[in-house]
């Protein structure tokens, strides 16, 4: 009997690691261009994908972003380009274009969270995952 207890406290014991790596690995510091970016959600990794906050980046990033509450759909432009996002879609509109993503965008604790290579199509940037140190690394070019 105490053999089965002892087999059934590591496998708890054994879950909770997990759960406590897949924590510090999901959620993540955000860094552009050497400067950490403050906000109140961090990047996290979602089947592959780095998932950011767009308004904190994009405004980093040079872009000017509207949220319209009623469609639930955010503008971000940046001189003459311009990118339309849905929540929970897979395509987004650049300059009237549809285009497709990995991941749709979602809302976590406020902020709309989108796919890394989004940011890096529209504004050219290009995002690391410094796995190491745990953050996300935004270089803009």
């Amino acid at each position: 009997m105490s053999r089965y207890l002892t087999i059934a406290a590591m496998v708890l014991l054994l879950s909770f690691s997990f759960l406590i790596g897949a924590d510090a690995v999901e959620n993540r510091g955000i860094i552009v261009d050497g400067t950490r970016l403050v906000t109140n959600v961090n990047a996290y990794d979602v089947a592959g994908r780095i998932m950011v906050p767009l308004r904190p980046l994009a405004e980093r990033l040079g872009g000017r972003v509207d949220f319209n509450y009623e469609t639930g759909m955010v503008e971000v432009r940046r001189g003459q380009k311009h990118v339309i996002i849905p929540q929970h879609s897979l395509t987004y509109y650049e300059n009237g274009r549809p285009k497709r993503t990995e991941w749709p965008a979602e809302i976590v604790n406020g902020r709309m969270m989108v796919p890394s290579s989004l940011i890096d199509d529209f504004f050219g940037s290009k995002t690391y995952c410094d796995g190491r140190n745990g953050f996300v690394i935004v270089l803009s070019r």
